[in-house]
């Protein structure tokens, strides 16, 4: 039978009380916005690799570049966010995805829609995103301050 003891539960009104606090609203932002822009460039970039190629099986191919890195890289990248200052690892992981999205827009500009070049491109942006995370996941507890 359930215990009717809610004495570790939030109280009635303080379920967004973490909202209150600055520094955790605009990290909680970034990372909202920052999940939203990835997904629409993984559509756009799925889209065009399918209209180039007209294959599911290249389709297939993006989401698995996107996921190489993450299972190649995942000691190595855990590793840097726990050494060095997270916050430099998330702002030079967010200028170098700014560069690989520019570079998919340079790409389609340009005419070189070839899946491999995209594959690239697709490689590193996986590869700084697996980065990222794991600096971004271990930031997000010291926005908030310390309840004793």
């Amino acid at each position: 039978m359930p215990s009717d003891d809610l004495s570790g539960s939030a109280k009635p009104g303080q379920g967004f009380a973490a909202l209150r606090h600055r520094d955790f609203a605009i990290g909680l932002g970034s990372r909202v916005m920052t999940f939203t822009a990835h997904h629409m460039n993984m559509v756009a970039i799925g889209y065009q690799v399918y209209d180039v190629t007209g294959s599911a099986l290249a389709l297939a191919y993006v989401s698995l570049t996107m996921i190489g890195p993450i299972l190649l890289f995942s000691i190595v990248t855990g590793y840097a966010s726990d050494r060095f200052d997270r916050r430099t690892v998330l702002i030079l992981s967010y200028f170098c995805l700014c560069l690989s999205t520019a570079g998919v827009w340079w790409l389609s500009a340009s005419g070189l829609t070839a899946p491999a070049w995209l594959y690239e491109v697709l490689f590193l942006m996986a590869t700084v995103r697996a980065f990222g995370n794991p600096a971004v996941n271990a930031i997000v507890p010291t926005l908030l301050p310390c309840t004793g």
